[in-house]
């Protein structure tokens, strides 16, 4: 996993993430590798699809926004342009993927282990 101050980034088999730090109504970015499209994770798990049209890709865009100085207006500015050729708010999850699974793969180990279930010790103490 990757952080810097704007995003934690997380790879998982064929699932790259984004979760995006500090202030923004976007919550998380994720593409699915060799995909046209990406997704949008935003206020209270809204979910939108971004299709990509050719000859850019889900990463080059996404790299844009991460760039930007303000992911939201940049945001709105490529779905304007004609670089999107389809945006769909989505009802139901892609397969295999759910909340759950964004904040698993990009939670910082350390941050990971404070939820962690620790395992009862014993501990004879003599006096």
């Amino acid at each position: 996993m990757i952080t810097n101050e704007k995003f934690h980034l997380g790879v998982s088999n064929d699932l790259v993430v984004w979760r995006i730090r500090g202030k923004s109504a976007i919550d998380y970015l994720f593409t699915r590798t060799g995909s046209t499209c990406f997704f949008v994770v935003s206020d209270n798990n809204r979910l939108t699809q971004f299709t990509v049209a050719a000859p850019d890709g889900p990463l080059t865009v996404i790299s844009e926004l991460l760039t930007a100085p303000n992911l939201e207006v940049r945001l709105l500015e490529v779905q304007t342009s004609s670089r999107i050729s389809d945006t769909q708010t989505m009802s139901v999850w892609p397969d295999g993927i759910s909340a759950n699974v964004l904040v698993t793969i990009t939670t910082p180990e350390a941050e990971a282990q404070l939820y962690e279930q620790s395992t009862p010790t014993l501990e004879t103490l003599e006096f």
